[in-house]
C-alpha cells in the first residue's frame, strides 16, 4: 500500500500490480530516508484482482488528489496515498495510524459500554499484517481457490497458503459439527 501508484491501477481491467516497495531506512547519519525498492522476494511481484470497494474508493482518493501536487519520493510520483508532507506513508507511520484509531475506538466503546450497562468490547491491536491475515482469512473462509490465494498474498510457497487454509478449514468444520 505504501508504494503504491498510480500508474500501478489499471481501472479498464480492474487489477492492480504490486511491484515495488518502501523502506524506511537511515542514510547513515540521524535521519532517515525512504527507499523505493523491489518486494522482498520474487513472489511479492504480482498482479491482483481489484475489488469493487476498493476500486471505489481508489476512485475517491483519485478525485481528492485531483487539485493536489503528487505525492512525491525522490524520482518516484504518483502515490497513491501521501502523509500531510506530501511523502508517501512508511510502515511504521501506518501502523502509527492503526493504533490510535484503535485507543479511539476503544475509549469510545468503554465510554457507550459504561453507558449501556454492559462490558465493552475492546480491540487488543492492529497492525498491518493483522490486517493481511484477516483479509487471507475471509479469502479462505469464502473458498477462493488455494492457488489465486497464493497469487494474490504473494506467499513464495502455496503450502505457506495452504496452512493458512487448512486452519481456517479446521474451524468451519467445527462450527459445522
Amino acid at each position: 500500500m505504501c508504494a503504491l501508484m498510480w500508474e500501478d491501477i489499471d481501472f479498464e481491467n480492474n487489477v492492480i500490480y504490486i511491484n515495488r516497495s518502501i523502506a524506511y531506512t537511515k542514510n547513515g547519519k540521524a535521519n532517515h530516508i525512504r527507499l523505493i525498492q523491489m518486494p522482498k522476494t520474487s513472489s511479492g511481484i504480482r498482479t491482483i484482482p481489484m475489488f469493487t470497494g476498493l476500486r471505489n474508493i481508489l476512485i475517491e482518493q483519485k478525485l481528492l488528489q485531483e487539485n493536489m501536487p503528487p505525492v512525491t519520493c525522490g524520482e518516484y510520483s504518483g502515490f497513491v496515498f501521501g502523509n500531510k508532507n506530501n511523502l508517501p506513508y512508511t510502515a511504521d507511520q501506518i501502523e502509527r495510524i492503526l493504533r490510535n484509531i484503535v485507543k479511539h475506538y476503544n475509549k469510545y466503546e468503554t465510554e457507550q459500554a459504561e453507558n449501556e450497562n454492559r462490558k465493552p468490547l475492546l480491540i487488543d491491536s492492529c497492525t498491518p499484517h493483522q490486517l493481511r491475515h484477516s483479509f487471507c482469512t475471509i479469502l479462505c473462509e469464502n473458498d477462493v481457490n488455494v492457488k489465486i490465494i497464493q497469487e494474490v498474498m504473494g506467499h513464495a510457497s502455496v503450502s505457506t497458503s495452504l496452512n493458512i487454509y487448512a486452519e481456517i478449514s479446521e474451524n468451519k468444520k467445527a462450527k459445522r459439527a
